[in-house]
């Protein structure tokens, strides 16, 4: 931002940053009255999935619960328990640790980018304008409306945190290393801890926090390039940046390749519509249109729906995936080449790929997600702010240019604030908000689904109707919009068969029914909010789940299909039925609990015998104990230490035999 003279210019960095984050918490604030978005529960109902959190054993229990990574992320769940330790729970404390989080990085990334740039006088930056730049950078970083959807969706402090631990890491490693002169010894080891420690932390929040060494190694290559004169500290930088930089990199490099080949040998087919060498053609399109979107900014973007993004089938299809190719790998040589002439600009751009290494290559994730940018953009609006502020700053320039720089560094953050503003307006209204996402990608059928139900909850069921027929006429079918069309129709009174065809077939075809599918289910079993879609409806659509091929390749979903058909059994009073049903799901995939929500439901309906009878069967069969490595391994031995499941079916066996005698009588 431009200087401010009436400012103590050593307080001025301080004053600008405290300005900055005023006004970022001030366009963010009106998205903090929002609702959790999916993956939020899904994620957080482990705050209350074996009890409210409520002492040390419960904290153990809840800290190794996380699947996402080898890691579990516990650092991240660490964070959820600042707003909540049980669930459900309101959304708005952890949309307000969000945001503080969020004013956290950005005054980090400007301390950063100060340190970073007084690392570099004096050929790089002359001296004082390093305050002015970094509260600039930091600014047009932090108020970019493309991490709206990052800092109001919840579960993303997931991509927040790793952020934090490697600004920290960066501003460490930095500090120390100006030291190196000095105190070669003390400084390397103060360079190792930064990096060790927050490389830790960071991948403990998630798995892309282990690129710091990765990130590190971008900014010794292009703006920290100066070395200390002493020979012996050359030496110890030299080591230090071999052992803690080339070699970590390296030794990610070689994981990422041999995970890549590892999803090439496996039949993606089963769970992606895309296969691997699919997906690493698409890549470099999502990369630039993430670009586009981070230097040519819109108040609003389809935010969490991309699944409509089109995949590339080969170098000429679409015709725009070659030259996607070709531009980002020209942007990575480019700033490999010229990193001696332009080290703000080559780091910017070697940050922002090394950034998007893990989650935009071979790993088979999802091909499109806006908060991958988080971390990776951090660095990308520095080389502006440095233009514009030597720009400012050159006598040679004509007058009116310094006047253009100085009104552009005003009207920019304005511009992004004001953008900013309009897209956390828009997180704090859902039902809107679920509407424009729906307009912005009308061949997303999550957006459409979602915008659908939007119309439901307004009581516009017609619009809903309308919405999903046109959708699904120029479609394959799909599950989530034919279950969603059904709803519709219920809302209305009745089903016509066409769409109750199209559940079929989707149902035949879908490649993952999710918990959507057993979310729908459940609420047609228990609540009964539609006459039309009875228990030969929903039996109907369990069974062709479990003749789809595709489905078969995926043994938690074939699970929840049998443990349907065992509550469309119990629904009827069958339990009998319920019994096979339930032994059925267990017998595909073995696990605790299961045992005891099934158990309990059996008891629940007036069946204590059958409950006990599943309990036995359960203890009394071989459980095989988990052999995969990290967090998982960890939280079966938590459990096992803290004899939790021994309680639990204790207490649940008590709870059984007590019903049983109730009745009268005896367990056999």
């Amino acid at each position: 931002m431009p200087a401010l003279p009436s400012v103590n210019p050593r307080a001025r960095f301080w004053v600008g940053l405290a300005l900055l984050l005023l006004v970022t918490a001030g366009v963010y604030a009106p998205g903090l009255h929002g609702d959790f978005l999916f993956d939020d529960a899904a994620n957080l109902s482990a705050l209350g999935d074996m009890g409210a959190i409520d002492d040390a054993a419960a904290l153990a229990r809840y800290l190794t619960s996380g699947t996402a990574d080898p890691t579990g992320r516990p650092l991240a769940l660490l964070s959820f328990l600042l707003d909540a330790r049980d669930w459900p729970a309101d959304p708005y404390p952890f949309k307000r640790t969000n945001l503080l989080l969020h004013l956290l990085n950005v005054g980090l990334l400007a301390v950063v980018l100060r340190e970073l740039m007084r690392g570099m006088r004096p050929a790089a930056v002359r001296p004082g304008e390093e305050d002015t730049v970094a509260v600039l950078g930091a600014a047009l970083w932090g108020l970019h409306p493309f991490l709206v959807s990052t800092t109001l969706y919840v579960v993303q402090r997931e991509a927040m945190l790793p952020a934090t631990f490697t600004l920290l890491g960066i501003w460490g490693w930095s500090r120390a290393r100006r030291d190196l002169e000095q105190a070669p010894e003390r400084a390397a080891m103060r360079m190792a801890a930064f990096l060790i420690g927050c490389t830790a932390a960071a991948t403990l929040c998630k798995a892309n926090g282990v690129l710091l060494p990765v990130l590190i190694g971008a900014l010794e290559l292009t703006v920290l390039r100066a070395t200390p004169t002493d020979p012996r500290a050359q030496a110890i930088l030299r080591r230090t940046r071999l052992l803690l930089l080339a070699l970590p990199s390296l030794a990610l490099t070689a994981t990422l390749l041999a995970m890549g080949v590892h999803a090439a040998m496996s039949d993606l087919s089963a769970w992606r519509p895309w296969t691997l060498t699919e997906r690493t053609l698409t890549q470099p399109r999502v990369l630039l249109d993430y670009l586009s979107q981070l230097l040519l900014p819109r108040p609003y973007t389809s935010g969490l729906f991309n699944d409509d993004f089109p995949v590339s089938h080969s170098l000429t299809a679409p015709v725009t995936t070659l030259p996607a190719l070709l531009g980002v790998a020209g942007l990575i040589a480019l700033a490999l080449w010229r990193r001696r002439h332009w080290p703000v600009l080559s780091a910017a751009l070697l940050f922002y790929f090394g950034g998007q290494s893990i989650e935009s290559t071979v790993i088979p994730l999802e091909l499109y997600f806006e908060h991958r940018n988080y971390l990776p953009a951090m660095l990308l609006f520095w080389p502006l702010a440095l233009g514009l502020q030597r720009i400012r700053r050159t006598d040679t320039q004509p007058a009116a240019v310094r006047r253009a720089a100085v009104a552009a560094m005003l009207l920019l953050p304005v511009a992004l604030a004001v953008m900013t503003g309009l897209r956390a307006e828009l997180w704090g209204k859902p039902l809107e908000q679920a509407l424009v996402w729906g307009a912005l990608s009308p061949h997303s059928p999550r957006a459409q689904a979602y915008a659908a139900q939007a119309e439901m909850a307004m009581q516009r069921p017609d619009l809903a109707i309308s919405r999903l027929t046109g959708f699904a006429a120029r479609t394959p079918p799909d599950l989530q919009i034919a279950l969603t069309l059904i709803d519709a129709h219920c809302q209305l009174g009745s089903v016509p068969p066409a769409a109750l065809e199209m559940a079929r077939a989707a149902m035949r075809q879908t490649r993952d029914t999710g918990r959507l599918f057993v979310t729908w289910a459940l609420d047609k079993i228990e609540t009964r909010p539609c006459a039309a879609i009875d228990a030969s409806v929903i039996a109907e659509l369990i069974r062709l789940g479990l003749e789809n091929p595709r489905l078969q390749a995926s043994p938690a979903r074939i699970q929840d299909l049998h443990h349907l058909t065992g509550r469309l059994a119990l629904a009827a009073g069958d339990a009998k039925a319920a019994l096979s049903a339930f032994s059925s799901a267990m017998a595909v995939m073995p696990r605790p609990t299961l045992a005891a929500r099934q158990a309990a439901l059996l008891g629940q309906h007036g069946f204590p015998q059958l409950g006990l009878q599943h309990l036995d069967a359960w203890q009394d069969s071989v459980h095989v104990a988990d052999t995969s490595w990290g967090m998982r391994r960890i939280h079966a031995w938590v459990l096992a230490t803290q004899r939790y499941w021994e309680r639990e079916f204790a207490i649940l066996r008590e709870t059984l035999l007590a019903d049983l005698a109730a009745t009268g009588d005896t367990p056999s």
